[in-house]
């Protein structure tokens, strides 16, 4: 049996977006299969996406390979 719990706290520490890098673009949000991500207006308007919902991701690495800025970094 999968011990929910662990997955959840490994999942969480495991995603970062570098907002220096981060456009804005919501590819990262369109290709994620588990809605992790959400985007939001940051400072000077400027929007960027932050990894809202991390218990959900599955490390499945879709929003890395597809991020055109490479912003993102999954970690294992």
């Amino acid at each position: 049996m999968v011990d929910t719990e662990a997955w959840k706290k490994m999942a969480t520490q495991k995603i970062t977006v570098d907002l220096g890098r981060c456009t804005g673009c919501g590819t990262c949000a369109a290709v994620c299969p588990f809605v992790v991500y959400e985007m939001k207006q940051g400072k000077a308007g400027k929007r960027t996406a932050v990894p809202r919902y991390r218990e959900d991701c599955f490390l499945c690495q879709s929003c890395q390979a597809q991020c055109p800025a490479d912003a993102i970094a999954i970690e294992w």
